[in-house]
């Protein structure tokens, strides 16, 4: 056989090994999507849970976080979501805080190395130090159904539907709510312990209340790295929240 002959095997080899990734890929991503008759249309506003407001991200850009990871199945099978889509235990979704629904995720179980593709349409969860709960095929794509936690690092994928201010590159920024209360003293007593914080009062459903606020970050990152830091601090359930 010429060396001509070898190269021709090669490149056909070449072609298709790439074909056959770019199906896997392809297939990942078709299956994390769903049926799209199957997704509603929810507007993202703010919702508060157990004293806690939590603001849905406009922009999911540089999106990344670390945490750990849980996972609901057969209990919630078949009932609504947040999203008003109904559950599927079998399909590849997940809960977050604050992402938009319908954003595509990444998700890399950091104690084995193992990596899955979810789309959000629930919120929560709302357990201490809980990042995202995962569908039931999700979290045995994961291999933590056992276990039932896994440490996990998110990733956003890029979202064609993304809110964007074109007249402005930085339009948004970020800051850390540490805390919410209906007692101002009970907020100013915590901002006093804090470095680079402030107290914001907000009307909620007619009812006054007052948060702690950390920092004002335009870098995502900034932000996940002092909201670890004050989670450090005894305060598990600071968030990275919009400034509004």
């Amino acid at each position: 056989m010429t060396l001509y002959h070898y190269e021709r095997i090669n490149l056909r080899r070449v072609l298709g090994y790439a074909v056959i990734i770019f199906i896997s890929v392809a297939c990942i991503l078709k299956e994390a999507q769903g049926n799209p008759s199957a997704q509603q249309v929810v507007p993202e506003i703010p919702y508060q849970v157990d004293g806690v407001v939590y603001y849905p991200l406009k922009n999911v850009d540089n999106f990344g976080e670390e945490g750990i990871a849980s996972w609901y199945g057969s209990s919630f099978h078949g009932q609504l979501t947040s999203s008003k889509e109904v559950y599927d235990m079998n399909g590849m979704t997940a809960a977050h805080k604050t992402l938009p629904f319908n954003t595509l995720v990444q998700v890399i179980n950091l104690d084995n190395g193992t990596e899955a593709v979810v789309r959000i349409n629930d919120r929560g969860p709302f357990s201490k130090h809980r990042i995202i709960d995962l569908s039931y095929k999700a979290a045995k794509k994961l291999r933590l159904v056992g276990k039932g936690t896994a440490n996990v690092r998110l990733i956003a994928l890029p979202n064609e539907n993304k809110v964007t201010d074109t007249n402005n590159e930085h339009s948004e920024s970020y800051t850390i709510q540490v805390a919410v209360f209906k007692n101002p003293n009970n907020a100013n007593r915590i901002g006093e312990k804090l470095e680079n914080s402030k107290v914001k009062p907000f009307n909620q459903d007619g009812a006054l209340y007052y948060r702690v606020i950390v920092g004002n970050f335009v870098a995502f990152d900034d932000a996940l790295k002092t909201r670890n830091e004050v989670r450090k601090q005894g305060y598990p359930k600071a968030y990275i929240i919009l400034n509004n």
